[in-house]
């Protein structure tokens, strides 16, 4: 198989190709101003480049396989005056109309009239919920990573542990694909790289419904396009320190004084704050986050060109322990081998070293688990236009993925079961855990584009991917624990195939599209997964069908609807379907074991099913209101259930969950003019299911709890969530004056207001009270984050200084609350514990106020 997926991919690029979701097009029609009738032969060019067009008998014209970015067009014809439209932006997949009007001259040196394009407040041509996030937003908003931004988003909710969750969906239903590759672990289902915020030139931000070109995603699409090589060289550096303010919780008697803190015979307190300068990299003396890059052609050949960036991150946390070390650098590198044809080769390299906090570890962080996620990928692309209504692409691609879980350098052999104080505290020896994951995946991937009449763009094109995976795991190796362990090394099979058809009429835009999906685990398997005692059969592969459908309707100039439906599927992660795979063959060895959790290979893709409808009203030249109504059902979703089938008590992975959300956003967006921009984003949902995660199965077992039998609030429900961004900038010469010194000159600053309403808990009644499950709600989460910026001429460079401030009014947040009080540092139990050290979780809250400053420089 795997030279089946090379061989096609390198006999597609050997008659070129292009990567899919990574450019857009520009249409329009050209008239006579004075009377109006449609004017053929005229020649529409872009600035700086060999493409163009011409219009037809009607006026009509189009510029296809546009990469992403900002144009000049030039539309030129004998006896009219010359028009030159600056600032024409494209976007990936979408179109940007520019009509024209010419002016008829009898002077042939007339002087040619130049228009400053404005964004267009409206895309007529979407037909879901979309959001476009540019290069400066990530540069004016107070976050540090991409992630970040898209929890301001409309519909983008957090849990307790961060992780993010669109519309009422699970985590890890986002699929990142980054300049037209899907990047996503096969292994954990996680992105597969680190994005560096400063290599972004565009973001598309999908949620709920996407064209059929889109697949393995529930929830969201995150469509990310790096910078590309330019003509001249462009550079930035920046720098942002770490916390500038000592964190509360890194306090050794934070907790409470005398005997509220453990403490030794002497009476100081036990607890040591780590930092990460020794722990990882200490020949790099560089604390906070480092990130630049560099673009522009290389001398020795016009036609090539260049893109780098890279980024380097080295932070403690702000809770009593735990540090994250990231390693980023991406390149890319362009020959342009004939007007039509480009070829590129990209290549990222990733490393993630970190420790999380838990509580019961606070006075021996090095005790607990850590972690060291490895990634990188490498793809070859080219792009070639055959005719001017016709483009194809293929890519070659290359992931690989390596993460370890442990406790130090440790190896199983080594660990020894933790030691407990009588508060729970440990304070000796190990984390029970030890997990390496590797996956290596081979891909070709080929799109194909074209025009066939004015009014239909159809689309279609393949995926084929090959998996390599493997995994060791134990858990609590030591003597007498449960010594549960896994090995394997396997192979598995995905294929996809879409066909879409983008109708494009003035008063009416359609996406219509169609999508297979193929998952071969490649392996034998119980035939019936709840019967070890069952014959060993092969599994077959999966098939799904998505059928999706959008709508768009301009009612007005200023007004249009939309409606979107599609079925959506997502593979469950291989690391669930090849789970304890060693139980496959040898049955008997769950007989050793408490509650085995074995995978099943049989487990059917999840799926969605996704209804939207919604408005878009401009409600002045630079303003913008954006409704959704919307609904999901999810069925078939990953579960853990308990089975008994004499001898054996086991449990294992299926399809048993199902949810169902619905809800409306809204957004409204002043785009900047005046010297300001805004946003507001909010969100109303209802999220209910029968399990919040899929091994809630699992420990409902361990437990001897019966299985939910009705849906109940899901853990993630957030029924309100809103995000409030504004940012303003003063010009040169702007702003109050001291004197003739105007003193807020070239100085910017962003305010960002994030609220929500509580996630659910299920409250402590008593011992005989029955309580339903998330029946009560914690407190409202409310946090406002501030970013000055001070820009300074250093010619050649400009030099901007940063000031962040995040929790600027040190808000505590509830992230979890004891059941019997809903508080998140009080259990509504004196005598539970003999001191507050225990109850006194800092992870239970949101981050405290949070100080950094930076300096971003410029070419």
């Amino acid at each position: 198989m795997k030279k089946l997926v090379i061989s096609l991919a390198l006999a597609l690029l050997s008659v070129s190709a292009l990567q899919a979701g990574i450019t857009g097009k520009i249409s329009g029609k050209i008239v006579d101003s004075q009377d109006g009738s449609p004017l053929p032969a005229v020649n529409v060019i872009l600035d700086g480049s060999s493409l163009g067009a011409a219009t037809d008998a009607e006026g009509d014209f189009s510029l296809l396989n546009l990469p992403a970015g900002t144009y000049t067009l030039i539309v030129r014809m004998m006896g009219y005056q010359e028009m030159r439209f600056q600032g024409v932006r494209v976007n990936a997949d979408l179109t940007t109309w520019i009509d024209v009007k010419l002016n008829k001259t009898v002077l042939q040196s007339a002087e040619e009239i130049i228009v400053q394009v404005k964004p267009d407040l409206l895309r007529f041509d979407v037909t879901s919920k979309m959001s476009l996030v540019e290069a400066r937003d990530l540069q004016d908003l107070p976050v540090v990573s991409v992630q970040e931004l898209l929890k301001t988003q409309a519909g983008f909710t957090e849990d307790a542990s961060g992780e993010i969750h669109v519309r009422g969906g699970r985590g890890k239903e986002i699929l990142y694909i980054v300049d037209g590759m899907p990047l996503k672990d096969p292994m954990t289902g996680q992105p597969a790289t680190l994005i560096n915020p400063q290599s972004v030139q565009e973001m598309e931000v999908l949620s709920g419904t996407y064209n059929a070109e889109y697949g393995d995603a529930m929830s969201a699409v995150v469509n990310v396009i790096t910078q590309n090589p330019t003509e001249k060289f462009n550079a930035r550096l920046e720098f942002l320190s770490p916390f500038l303010n000592s964190s509360p919780y890194r306090s050794a008697d934070w907790g409470g004084s005398g005997t509220d803190v453990m403490r030794d015979s002497s009476g100081t307190s036990l607890y040591n704050a780590p930092t990460v300068e020794n722990l990882i990299d200490p020949s790099i003396p560089v604390l906070g986050i480092v990130s630049g890059s560099l673009t522009g052609p290389i001398p020795l050949d016009k036609r090539l060109g260049f893109a780098i960036s890279s980024r380097y991150r080295k932070e403690d946390s702000y809770l009593p322990f735990g540090y994250d070390v990231e390693h980023q650098g991406l390149g890319k590198l362009r020959f342009q081998a004939t007007p039509r044809l480009k070829l590129t080769a990209t290549g990222d390299l990733s490393r993630r070293q970190y420790q999380g906090y838990s509580h019961d570890w606070r006075y021996l962080h090095e005790g607990y688990r850590s972690h060291d996620r490895q990634s990188g990928y490498f793809g070859v692309q080219a792009n070639h236009t055959l005719l001017d209504n016709l483009f194809y692409a293929a890519n070659l691609y290359y992931l690989r993925q390596h993460q370890k879980t442990g406790v130090g350098n440790k190896t199983p052999d080594q660990y020894i079961q933790g030691q407990r104080t009588g508060e729970a505290f440990y304070f000796a020896n190990d984390d029970d855990i030890y997990q390496l994951t590797d996956s290596w995946t081979y891909g070709g991937k080929a799109d194909f584009n074209y025009q066939g009449f004015k009014a239909h763009a159809f689309k279609f094109g393949f995926d084929l991917k090959q998996h390599r995976l493997a995994d060791t795991t134990y858990v609590q190796p030591w003597p007498g624990g449960a010594n549960d362990s896994t090995k394997y090394n396997r192979w598995a099979d995905e294929y996809s195939a879409y066909v879409q058809d983008k109708i494009e009429l003035r008063y009416l835009v359609v996406n219509l599209g169609l999508r297979l999906d193929y998952i071969n685990p490649r392996s034998l398997f119980w035939s019936d997964p709840k019967d070890p005692n069952t014959p060993m059969t092969e599994v077959d592969p999966h098939y799904q069908l998505s059928p999706r459908l959008g709508l768009a309707h301009p009612v007005t100039a200023t007004t249009m609807l939309h409606f979107a439906y599609g079925h959506f599927f997502q593979k469950p992660s291989f690391r669930e379907v090849y789970y304890n795979s060693q139980y496959w063959t040898n049955p008997e060895m769950m007989l050793e074991v408490d509650y085995p959790l074995v995978g099943n290979p049989r487990v059917k893709p999840q799926k969605t099913v996704a209804y939207e409808a919604g408005v878009k009203q401009a409600l002045g030249p630079d303003l913008a209101l954006d409704v959704n109504l919307w609904y999901k059902d999810v069925t078939d979703l990953l579960a853990t259930t308990e089975v008994r089938a004499y001898p054996y008590h086991f449990v294992v992975y299926d399809n048993a969950d199902y949810a169902s959300v619905r809800g409306f956003d809204l957004s409204l967006h002043k785009r900047f003019e005046d010297n300001f921009s805004a946003s507001l984003n909010y969100s109303f949902s209802v999220a209910t299911g029968n399990r919040s995660d899929p091994t809630a199965g699992y420990w409902d077992a361990y437990a001897q709890e019966n299985p939910p039998n009705r849906e109940t609030f899901l853990d993630f429900d957030r029924r309100h969530d809103v995000a409030f961004d504004l940012n303003y900038e003063f010009g040169a010469g702007d702003g109050p004056r001291v004197g003739e010194y105007p003193i807020l000159e070239r100085t910017g600053f962003n305010l960002l207001l994030t609220a929500s309403s509580g996630m659910p808990y299920t409250p402590y009644v008593g011992p005989t009270v029955d309580v339903d499950e998330n029946s009560a709600r914690m407190g409202w989460t409310a946090t406002v984050d501030m970013e000055l910026r001070r820009a300074l001429k250093i010619t050649p460079l400009s030099a901007t200084l940063i000031l962040q401030v995040n929790n600027l009014f040190d808000a505590q947040n509830p992230m979890r609350v004891w059941s019997r009080t809903g508080k998140p540092w009080d259990d509504g139990w004196e005598g539970l514990f003999s001191s507050y050290d225990m109850q006194r979780d800092p992870s239970n809250v949101g981050p405290p106020r949070l100080i950094r400053a930076g300096i971003r420089l410029e070419y």
